[in-house]
């Protein structure tokens, strides 16, 4: 958890210092997307052709209340669930499946989380956090681990100013 979150940040801070520019195709000021929109309208006038043309074939069948045969489920691409979500952006700023979902455990650092916690245990049941640390048994391993409870707000705090910064970034190019 802590690594990933290393490599975000190393990541997010490599691109606010290129100035937000991923690659050769984003230098020209656009969105990589806008490359592709052009595409999707072209291709949206045939597939708003086809879904005519399989509904027209569809309308009268399902008028019957009878159920479709496995050949027809293949023919209007109803038999198989295989959504290809390889054109899927990992991330969509401000959107994507993560706008879905509100919950007031978005609002936690789960980092910072184990950290209170395990520092409770610590001063209020020193047994109990004896024990739980036990588990720890390879001394790298506590050190690692030590090191990473006590790195914690280095880690939110350069997380939070990478965030304002690609936010100042984004709003400076239009895209928020």
């Amino acid at each position: 958890m802590e690594s990933e979150r290393q490599d975000t940040l190393k990541d997010n801070e490599e691109h606010f210092a290129k100035g937000g520019v991923d690659s050769a195709s984003d230098s020209d000021g656009g969105d990589a997307m806008d490359n592709d929109y052009g595409d999707e309208l072209e291709n949206s006038d045939e597939e708003w052709k086809e879904q005519q043309r399989l509904f027209a074939k569809l309308g009268p069948k399902l008028s019957t209340g009878k159920k479709l045969t496995a050949a027809e489920m293949d023919e209007f691409g109803l038999g198989d669930d295989d959504d290809d979500d390889d054109d899927d952006e990992d991330y969509e700023y401000g959107g994507g499946d993560d706008a879905l979902y509100d919950s007031a455990v978005d609002e936690i650092d789960e980092l910072k989380f184990l950290r209170d916690t395990i520092g409770l245990i610590q001063t209020q049941d020193p047994q109990r956090f004896t024990v739980m640390m036990q588990g720890i048994t390879k001394p790298d391993q506590r050190s690692k681990f030590e090191a990473i409870m006590v790195g914690v707000d280095a880690l939110t705090s350069r997380e939070a100013d990478i965030t304002q910064k690609l936010k100042e970034l984004a709003k400076k190019q239009g895209k928020i």
